[in-house]
């Protein structure tokens, strides 16, 4: 009865898929307007002709030419489009082929494509559970996103209407879509609600951003288990009662504006907007999100053999998809549909730069960290002796490795290679070298080598010239001398900082200008205003820091932008909003090495995760999350060896902004909740 089961909802999926994807593989043999093969001569006729000729028809007539083809999604085409031929460009040696994906049929398409996907990993199929009144508060809440970012989805959508009428059928197709996702997940998660956190290590495989919109298919899942949790429990707690009162100070210091924050590879996870509207919105989010990894605390039977094996083998898939997405363009563009992804993947098997590979992630840095990640999780399993090393475990670990090897993260692997260093001279048998099993003596040897390490690095460097550096590559990258050029620039504000005259020029003679960022850490680099006995300066640590791990061009031109008022720099501009880090002080980069020439039209972050958390929730807000960490890695716990998975996060995240990213936001939460149920069976053997 079980393997019927199993076989009508294998088959079941698949006859649903299939009725979905029939619009994208309609051929009419019927029509005056053939598909011919694409070359310089027929662009002309493929524009002329656009909306009559399919995409099947195309691939049959161009199937020895698809290499010279790259294939681009039009969300904004009308429905009649849909899966139809848009538009032909030639740009360079590649033939643009512009393919109708309207928004709305998109939205239903992915949705429930990947509920259908999650339902195949269901345990039980009843129908009992299945919460109606959470399914129509979460279907409104999301509709509602649309009027909070209208320009946004104006933008990607031609059948967009912000009118609150029943004459809108956009606004009455999303919510009857949304309405429909959700009775699915409903389905799932009621089901399943235990073991869904052991699935997680799919997320970097199917990532889930809805193509057309600022929406990630998690947030759905999330939002329902953080509202099922919020309602189930009192609503007085330490928790409710601190966000509620970021919230308020967030749309106190919120003003609207026209200001257009382009989502590019972070769509699904940021604010579009700035104003009062999105910024509820998202508030309301990230609070039901938190809630949610509260709840699948409580809740959660975690496996961690299904997990290491999850691991490696959404590792290994995303691998292999990355490897057909650089050889096969259609493959590629086949990708972003169907998994989801936030931005394309990298559509050549030749690395960026020489050396980075992102392959099927958005950001080689995140897909690093979630490689690097899943490894040391398992090599902590193996050592510990939960899981047994074997061929099955060992053959997984290939494509993982691999594909970590190309996105050339020296932090990630030095990171990885250091703990797991000290993770198997920690579990050395006792009777062998036992002054290595010695954590005094495992630490203070750890920091001799770093301190060693990171005096050979420093020695060349003059030391007046690196404690200044983050003040000084900052002082370039404001507006100062503004008439001036690049050379004469750079040459009045070195004079300034050779002559140790740095006060004078930031606050006497460009009064106004600097951001109150670099006003605040010059103060804080005087020692008459900041001498405390013992204590090294912050800003020359920083300085030291971000040179020793190739962040101080980076990190100063977040000093020169971010530029807060002291509401903001204490609370922050509220989650997922870079508006105003982006757009409050314009900026006239100074050329060099680190910053490429399209920097300032293009998207540029923070490149350190700490600073997105002090951009959204201030120096208050990283100050909590900072105690937090804290009392994770000191709690008792009854294993403590997955305390170096959080470490090792952190120290990841210091230098890049991979927290801004849906899937890799959930690990630093996963992280949190495996630490936690550890605690939990400390406290329960004890």
């Amino acid at each position: 009865m079980k393997k019927n089961y199993r076989s009508l909802k294998f088959f079941s999926s698949v006859l649903l898929i299939l009725v979905i994807l029939i619009p994208f593989l309609s051929d009419v043999q019927d029509s005056i307007y053939p598909a011919i093969e694409i070359t310089d001569a027929s662009v002309g006729y493929y524009q002329s002709n656009t909306c009559n000729i399919s995409l099947l028809s195309v691939l049959k007539k161009n199937y020895n030419n698809l290499q010279n083809i790259e294939f681009r999604e039009n969300n904004y085409a009308a429905l009649n489009c849909l899966g139809k031929v848009t538009g032909l460009d030639k740009s360079s040696d590649l033939f643009v082929l512009s393919i109708g994906t309207n928004s709305n049929y998109t939205l239903f398409f992915q949705g429930i494509l990947w509920c259908l996907i999650v339902l195949l990993f269901s345990q039980n199929f009843s129908t009992k559970n299945i919460k109606y009144k959470l399914i129509l508060v979460l279907t409104t809440f999301f509709t509602l996103q649309h009027l909070s970012e209208e320009r946004f989805y104006s933008r990607v959508n031609q059948y967009f209407s912000s009118n609150l009428n029943l004459e809108n059928t956009y606004l009455f197709n999303i919510f009857m879509t949304y309405f429909i996702i959700f009775l699915l997940l409903s389905l799932f998660i009621e089901n399943n609600e235990k073991s869904i956190i052991n699935k997680f290590p799919y997320m970097f495989l199917m990532i889930g951003t809805f193509n057309g919109f600022n929406l990630n298919f998690y947030s759905l899942i999330f939002s329902y288990l953080g509202l099922k949790n919020f309602l189930t429990r009192k609503f007085i707690t330490k928790f409710n009662l601190i966000y509620f009162t970021f919230s308020l100070l967030w749309i106190f210091t919120t003003k609207d504006s026209n200001s257009y924050f382009d989502t590019d590879k972070l769509k699904g996870f940021i604010n579009s907007s700035n104003t009062t509207y999105s910024l509820i919105y998202w508030a309301i989010l990230y609070f039901l999100i938190f809630h949610c990894f509260i709840y699948l605390y409580r809740v959660s039977d975690l496996d961690l053999k299904e997990l290491s094996i999850n691991f490696l083998i959404s590792g290994s898939l995303l691998t292999i998809f990355g490897i057909l997405g650089s050889v096969s363009k259609f493959q590629n563009f086949l990708n972003y549909m169907i998994f989801g992804q936030n931005k394309r993947g990298i559509n050549t098997f030749e690395s960026i730069a020489g050396n980075t590979w992102r392959g099927f992630s958005s950001s080689a840095e995140s897909i690093a960290e979630f490689l690097g990640f899943g490894i040391l999780f398992c090599i902590l399993l193996v050592v510990n002796k939960k899981i047994d090393f074997d061929w099955k475990l060992f053959s997984l670990s290939i494509f993982p490795i691999y594909s970590l090897y190309r996105t050339n993260n020296i932090a990630v692997v030095l990171s990885l290679i250091f703990i797991c260093s000290f993770v198997l001279i920690q579990n050395l048998p006792k009777n062998y070298l036992k002054i290595l099993n010695n954590k005094f003596f495992i630490l203070i040897a750890s920091l001799s080598i770093f301190s060693i390490s990171t005096y050979l690095i420093f020695s060349s460097f003059d030391y007046d010239y690196v404690s200044k550096l983050l003040i000084y590559e900052a002082s370039l990258q404001s507006n100062f001398f503004s008439n001036m050029e690049v050379y004469g620039k750079w040459l009045y504000t070195t004079n300034y900082f050779e002559n140790n005259d740095i006060y004078s020029l930031i606050f006497l003679e460009n009064a106004g200008t600097p951001s109150s960022t670099l006003r605040f850490i010059t103060q804080i680099f005087h020692q008459e205003n900041f001498n405390i006995p013992f204590i090294p300066n912050l800003v020359v640590v920083l300085s030291f820091v971000s040179l020793l791990i190739n962040r101080s061009g980076l990190w100063s031109i977040f000093i020169a932008k971010y530029n807060p008022n002291l509401l903001e720099a204490i609370v922050g501009n509220g989650p997922s909003q870079f508006n105003n880090y982006l757009y409050k002080l314009k900026l006239n980069l100074f050329a060099y090495k680190e910053v490429p020439d399209s920097l300032p039209t293009s998207l540029f972050l923070p490149h350190s995760s700490f600073l997105d958390i002090i951009v959204f929730f201030g120096i208050l807000g990283f100050l909590i999350f900072t105690l937090w960490n804290f009392y994770v890695m000191y709690v008792e716990t009854y294993e403590n060896y997955f305390k170096m998975l959080l470490f090792f996060l952190l120290i990841n995240f210091f230098k890049s902004d991979s927290i801004l990213y849906i899937n890799s936001f959930t690990l630093l939460m996963f992280t949190y909740v495996l630490i936690l149920n550890n605690r939990d069976k400390y406290f329960y053997e004890n």
